[in-house]
């Protein structure tokens, strides 16, 4: 991968690291890219990023996709594996499906996530000391 094949959406800094900077849109990739470097880091194929849908934190790249299932999930900073989804629905059921265009990790150590889409047309609020369940 040299780089994104089609519109990119979404750009992040590291917030430890200004060299580096996380890209994705609608071609289904993830890139991590040095400025000092003229080809990617590395990258993560499957999230299809159509809004502000990409955030970092604590060495954990979360990831917001238009999509109905599969929609939030988070990989590893370093290894781009995947280790985990949040689900949409888990004890606050949505009448519609959602397609995420934001998210964001809660600033001072990451454990509260924000998301909303459409197609629900909801904004939801996710406790990471409750394994990311919804909670408002």
């Amino acid at each position: 991968l040299n780089g994104p094949s089609s519109r990119v959406t979404c750009c992040k800094y590291d917030p430890n690291d200004s060299n580096i900077i996380i890209s994705g849109g609608w071609d289904k990739s993830v890139i991590i890219w040095d400025v000092r470097q003229k080809i990617p880091l590395r990258s993560i194929y499957g999230p299809y990023i159509c809004g502000d849908a990409i955030d970092l934190s604590n060495e954990v790249i979360m990831t917001g996709s238009y999509n109905d299932v599969e929609n939030i999930q988070m990989w590893e900073y370093n290894t781009c594996d995947h280790f985990t989804d949040i689900n949409w629905d888990e004890g606050l059921p949505s009448e519609k499906p959602c397609f995420i265009y934001a998210l964001q990790f809660e600033k001072n150590n990451g454990d509260i996530v924000i998301a909303g889409g459409y197609g629900c047309n909801e904004i939801k609020v996710f406790d990471g000391d409750i394994e990311f369940k919804p909670c408002a």
